[in-house]
């Protein structure tokens, strides 16, 4: 049964009559069932109760919840914002998936239980066709969809780098399109600044140095305000990445901005990495 007594506190502390949540969407007395929880509605009636109360599902589930996220939103959660070397983390994930998968079956938890498996084997064995054999049922699955929505984005996300590059470059194409479709949308910004960031380290592999040097300086100009300051230093740092390996004069002037900048968030183990990277491509 959906939470009506949860709409219901929501709609008081609104001031909110129940005759306005429920005007043009269900009868008054109808509406008033549902908040007692004596009978259920439908699941577009709830969803426009949400609307007329300004609320969305995930809020409301997250109130219900006692302000909590339910244990596999937070597992999904918690795998997506890790640092994907971090082996340990990703074994913590591996056991939560487990205890929940005990409860309920849940395709996008094993399908990350995979992917862990995966960012584990690649941290301890640096054997990437390993890694490859060890994904491959989660790409086999999302290959087949005819669109792919945020879930399913930000799963290829995880796992684009063990592609061939060509691959991995006509994969990001296509999702960078895809997200264009879901600008202003929640948190898709971040997800779109990402896909195209990965994208630019992928041309750099690639040696097509050109192409990389203008989608950064592009990344740049529309993204800046809204991105964070690891992606801007990673942007600094591969622009002057391209820059060397095009010969020009001004090669070293943005990997020093990159640094500036970590240094002033005293974000040093990011600019260990960063710096990494750069000496390896450059």
């Amino acid at each position: 049964m959906l939470n009506g007594n949860t709409i219901k506190k929501i709609r008081i502390n609104k001031g909110y009559t129940q005759k306005y949540v429920a005007k043009d969407i269900l009868s008054q007395s109808s509406y008033s069932k549902f908040e007692a929880e004596l009978s259920d509605v439908h699941s577009i009636a709830y969803i426009n109760f949400l609307d007329r109360l300004d609320m969305t599902l995930e809020e409301v589930r997250f109130i219900n919840n006692d302000f909590k996220h339910g244990q596999v939103q937070q597992i999904i959660n918690n795998f997506f914002s890790l640092p994907y070397n971090d082996v340990t983390a990703l074994e913590k994930i591996k056991i939560e998936i487990n205890n929940a998968l005990k409860k309920h079956q849940n395709i996008l938890l094993l399908d990350i239980k995979l992917i862990c498996e995966a960012l584990i084997s690649l941290n301890i064995k640096n054997d990437i066709n390993i890694v490859r054999i060890i994904v491959e049922p989660v790409w086999n699955r999302l290959s087949k969809l005819n669109q792919w929505y945020l879930s399913d984005i930000l799963l290829i996300n995880t796992i684009l780098y063990f592609f061939p590059n060509d691959t991995a470059i006509a994969i990001s194409s296509r999702i960078i399109e895809r997200l264009e479709l879901y600008d202003g949308f929640q948190n898709s910004q971040k997800l779109i600044i990402s896909f195209k960031i990965n994208l630019t380290l992928l041309l750099i592999k690639e040696g097509d140095f050109l192409k990389a040097l203008e989608m950064l300086t592009i990344i740049i100009q529309k993204h800046k305000k809204s991105m964070s300051y690891q992606s801007l230093a990673v942007c600094f740092a591969r622009i002057s990445i391209c820059n060397n390996k095009l010969g020009r004069t001004n090669a070293t002037t943005c990997i020093q901005q990159a640094r500036l900048l970590l240094k002033i968030y005293d974000d040093l183990d990011f600019l260990v990495n960063v710096e990494k990277e750069y000496a390896y491509y450059k």
